[in-house]
């Protein structure tokens, strides 16, 4: 599992995406 953001996202790669919808590993 990502890391969830700020924006409640969790990412399928299992990083995070930001709130500028960056993918982070």
């Amino acid at each position: 599992m990502g890391v969830i953001d700020s924006k409640g996202e969790d990412s399928e790669d299992g990083g995070w995406v930001s709130i500028s919808g960056e993918m982070r590993v």
